[in-house]
Formats: structure tokens, C-alpha cells, sequence
């Protein structure tokens, strides 16, 4: 919040590109935040090219229709501007945006280049504005209820985390033959689970990567990637870095750290997600957070049943001691463990605007950093850089 204005009571919200994304990921929690006002769309398209999706001025008759970004970063009656344009635009736009004087949230990956990335949120500090990027998957069932069982698993060494898909229509029918800025399954389910190392464990200290292109195509464009982070015994300091990792490990628990970070598309299984282990117990979690589903089959976040999952796929929970009442007792190659179901926490994807509304009122900080964001694509250049020589790379910004 600006010094010497007035506190903000309502923070008037404008939405940049008003596609699938806006319509599924942004607006059903906006919509429900009273904090928020949508006053303004900029969609290029008229109501003819935008057909057969329902256009903006259909869907919201009373908010203002620009066709330019100019024309919207004019309107002084806008506080705060969410971008959900390609990710080779989000740069220059919310470049654009912040140079207007007002707050961004920006969809994921926010640029396309860690530089960019760096310009954005030097630009932001410098104009007092809150620069937001879009993890929304902070705010998932499966990674709540994994912050939730981290005290029982004492010191962790070994992590694998997956964001598969099985066949997916978008990933399978792409016939591109050349790396564009921002394409690839890292720039895109990437950014979320490269997001959850660095939260979980900050930045590693070197990277080793394996691109893959498993749709029948000949394309550097990978589909697929397997990810392998090796970490330091000195994490770097939190004033160098921007945000602290929720994790703390003595020197000698980092040097033993290895987590490995997976993304396939030809996935016919019930999704494995996270395998995490410590040395007083280990947690196994299948499925994935429901919210998007609901959202696509029309439950929206008002309805009791959103954002919970089905108790078959919540997490198994393995311990040294009993921690939880649905542990049972197994033995296991002469040792007895205590082994049970997690319910699975509620998702609320909705927090992420709380979070963001709270930030512009100067109520509070962002979940998700603009800084992670910024390290987690240069850990993505890394990692192609890896693929491609075919050998580790030491994490340097």
C-alpha cells in the first residue's frame, strides 16, 4: 500500500485475456471474494471472433470492454490487473501494467526468462506495487495435507515428486518443431511442481535433467522431463534470495538431499504425486487435488463437496512411533512400523486471492514470492541447458 493513501476497502480488479484460464482458474474465486470488484476485461476478440465461447460482454455486461492494453492500463479506475495471456505476452504486459501504476498477478510461468523475471520485480519494488505470481497449486489438497505430516517425518533426504497426465488432448495433438519462448511441459505443469521444490527446499545447488518428447512427433519440444536436484550444505541467505524454504536442514541433511522432479504425458495410471521420505517416517500420496475438475463439471467453490478429495486416494503415512490415530502396527523385514491413512486437508484455491488481497491492503505477504517464481525458471533454463549437454549443471543465477 502506497504511503499517504487512503486504505483500500475494495480492490477494483481488471482481467487481462478472457479465455479458458480466466474462466476456470481466476474468475470462480474472484467472483466469490467480496474484497474483489471486476471492472474491466481486455479481450481483443469482438463477440464473432470469440464464438463459440461466450464473450466478456455477455458473461460480464456491467464491467468495461478494452480491445488494448494501452486503452486498459489507462483507466485509473483499476487497481489491480490479472494476466492470463500466452506466456511469451507476460512480460511485456505486466511490464506494461506495473509502469501504470497498478498491482499484477501474473499466470504461470510469469516470464519466459529468469532476466525478465528479475526486471519485473525490481520494476515492482520501485513502484511500490505488489507483483503476484499465479502458483495457485500453494493452495491444493495434496500439498496442504503434505505441509501438515512434514513434522513426522523427521530429517528428510530423498523427495520425488510427479505432475502427471495421461494423454492429454493439449500435450499429445502439439506438433510444434521448434523451442518457442515459454513452450514445453517444464514452462507449463513445470512451473508448479519446480515451485513446490524451491518452497519446500530453496534452490539446489546443481541439476541434472532429462528432456523427452514421447508424443509420436519429432520435436525439441519436450512432453515429458525428469528433473534431478542435488543440494549444498549452505542454503544461500534469505536476504540474497527473497524467500526462506519451509524446510530447514542442517549443512550435512542438504548434502544428502536428493529430490527428483517428474512430469509425464502418457500416464495410465491413478497419478502418483509425492514420495517423500525422512528418517522417522515416510508419506505416499496418489490422485491429485480435485478443484479443477469440479470447476470444468460445473461445482463451484460454494458448494460443500469442492475442494475435498475421495478417501481413496488420500495419503499413506508410515512411522517409526504411532503419530496418528489410523496407524496400525506392520511388520516389516523384522522391524515393526506404524502405517496409516491421511485425510486429505480441503483444497481452496480461493486462498490465493485472499492472499493477494491482503498484500495490497499491506495486511500481509505473499505465499508464493515473486523471487521463487524468478528461481524456478532459471532452475527450468538449467535444466534444458542439462538436457541438451547431457550432463549436471550447478545452479547459478
Amino acid at each position: 500500500m502506497s504511503v499517504g493513501l487512503p486504505p483500500v476497502t475494495q480492490i477494483r480488479l481488471g482481467i487481462i485475456g478472457y479465455g479458458s484460464c480466466a474462466r476456470v482458474f481466476h474468475l470462480p474465486f474472484i467472483e466469490r471474494n467480496p474484497t474483489y470488484r471486476l471492472v474491466a476485461i481486455l479481450e481483443p476478440r469482438s463477440p464473432e471472433e470469440q464464438h463459440p465461447q461466450s464473450h466478456c460482454t455477455t458473461d460480464y455486461p456491467g464491467t468495461r470492454w478494452y480491445r488494448t492494453l494501452d486503452e486498459f492500463c489507462a483507466d485509473p479506475g483499476i487497481d489491480l490487473a490479472v494476466v492470463t495471456t500466452p506466456n511469451e505476452s507476460h512480460a511485456s504486459i505486466a511490464r506494461k501494467v506495473l509502469g501504470s501504476g497498478k498491482h499484477v498477478v501474473v499466470e504461470k510461468p510469469v516470464t519466459c526468462t529468469s532476466d525478465e523475471a528479475s526486471e519485473l520485480i525490481a520494476l515492482a519494488r520501485e513502484v511500490g506495487k505488489v507483483f503476484a505470481p499465479f502458483q495457485n497449486r500453494r493452495y491444493d489438497s495434496d500439498w496442504k495435507t503434505l505441509l501438515s505430516i512434514l513434522p513426522y517425518l523427521g530429517e528428510i533426504h530423498e523427495m520425488i515428486i510427479h505432475k502427471d497426465k495421461n494423454s492429454p488432448e493439449w500435450a499429445i495433438s502439439d506438433r510444434s518443431t521448434s523451442v518457442g519462448p515459454g513452450a514445453g511441459a517444464a514452462m507449463g505443469m513445470g512451473s508448479h511442481s519446480v515451485d513446490w521444490c524451491l518452497a519446500l527446499f530453496g534452490r539446489p545447488a546443481s541439476i541434472t535433467a532429462f528432456y523427452r518428447t514421447l508424443r509420436p512427433v519429432e520435436s525439441p519440444v519436450e512432453d515429458s522431463f525428469t528433473m534431478i536436484l542435488q543440494y549444498g550444505e549452505a542454503a544461500p541467505p534469505v536476504e540474497d534470495v527473497g524467500y526462506s524454504p519451509i524446510v530447514a536442514l542442517a549443512p550435512a541433511a542438504r548434502r544428502n538431499l536428493l529430490v527428483t522432479n517428474k512430469t509425464n504425458v502418457y500416464s495410465n495410471m491413478v497419478p502418483l504425486r509425492f514420495v517423500i521420505r525422512g528418517r522417522e517416517g515416510s508419506f505416499v500420496k496418489y490422485g491429485e487435488d480435485p478443484q479443477d475438475a469440479q470447476i470444468v463439471a460445473g461445482i463451484m467453490p460454494d458448494n460443500p463437496r469442492f475442494g475435498l478429495e475421495d478417501d481413496t486416494i488420500h495419503g499413506e503415512l508410515s512411522t517409526a512411533t504411532k503419530v496418528l490415530d489410523s496407524q496400525r502396527k506392520v511388520s516389516f523385514a523384522g522391524k515393526d512400523i506404524w502405517v496409516g491413512k491421511v485425510p486429505s486437508l480441503r483444497g481452496d484455491l480461493g486462498m490465493f486471492y485472499r492472499d493477494v488481497a491482503n498484500a495490497v491492503m499491506g495486511a500481509g505477504t505473499l505465499t508464493a514470492k515473486p523471487e521463487t517464481a524468478r528461481d524456478g525458471i532459471r532452475l527450468m533454463e538449467l535444466a534444458r541447458e542439462s538436457s541438451q549437454l547431457g550432463r549436471t549443471v550447478d545452479f547459478t543465477m
